[in-house]
């Protein structure tokens, strides 16, 4: 237990080299697998190889694809004991961590992968309700969102219209009031889905976007946040040119 915990120290050090930190948390964590073995002790066997599966996800040195497939097979291995029925929230929480490997996974087949994630996510979801883990439920909403958002085949209208859904969802407990950098991110891609969606209003659909974007800037400043106020900024650029409706000029 003393090797997982201090695994969890590293892995969540804010100071120092993160990298380092993250591979003295691997390190950590293959130690508490000589004692905590599938057989032997399987409930927290299977905690640590979720927090395996984080740590390899987080890792920003080494090979990506690498991490990713380490960080996948951890979970899944975490899955083989957290069952939905005999560990829900664990088994949800595990659900979502693979959606988000799946998610991130640079190689292989895009589409297959983000599959993957949104089946995950939808797993977590039968788990996560917005009565009983409102938090967690709003979060893994927004990765839904985000993935159906980035699938690039099937109906295309379609999956923007479900990427919506979802971001608007998360929206309804994730407030600007509560969880102000959560919020602004999925203003920002709400707009994204609105910027792409190819049906409805051309007009209505891009000054949906315009709205989501300024209440994003409204959070993400210049001097707290500069890369992601860039982002927004350009974000937002691009829906005022692409505008069909107004004043051209003033628009562009």
């Amino acid at each position: 237990m003393a090797q997982n915990n201090l695994g969890l120290a590293y892995a969540n050090l804010p100071t120092g080299d993160r990298a380092q930190n993250l591979r003295q948390a691997i390190d950590c964590y293959q130690a508490a697998f000589s004692v905590y073995t599938k057989a032997a002790f399987p409930e927290r066997w299977a905690t640590v190889q979720n927090n395996l599966g984080n740590v390899y996800s987080d890792l920003p040195t080494g090979d990506r694809e690498h991490n990713l497939r380490k960080a996948i097979k951890a979970f899944d291995a975490a899955l083989s004991i957290y069952t939905r029925d005999d560990f829900p929230a664990d088994w949800a929480m595990t659900q979502n961590n693979l959606g988000a490997a799946y998610w991130d996974l640079p190689t292989g087949d895009r589409v297959q992968n983000l599959q993957k994630a949104i089946a995950c996510y939808e797993a977590a979801l039968s788990v996560y309700t917005r009565d009983d883990f409102r938090e967690k439920w709003a979060v893994t909403q927004n990765n839904l969102g985000t993935a159906y958002q980035n699938l690039p085949t099937g109906d295309r209208a379609q999956n923007l219209e479900k990427a919506i859904e979802a971001f608007n969802a998360a929206l309804t407990v994730c407030t600007k009031d509560d969880f102000p950098a959560a919020w602004a991110m999925t203003q920002n891609n709400l707009g994204n889905g609105y910027q792409r969606l190819p049906t409805g209003d051309r007009g209505q659909n891009l000054q949906k976007a315009i709205a989501c974007y300024e209440a994003a800037l409204s959070v993400y400043t210049r001097d707290y946040f500069p890369e992601k106020w860039a982002a927004i900024k350009n974000n937002l650029a691009v829906a005022y040119a692409d505008l069909p409706t107004g004043d051209r000029a003033l628009n562009l």
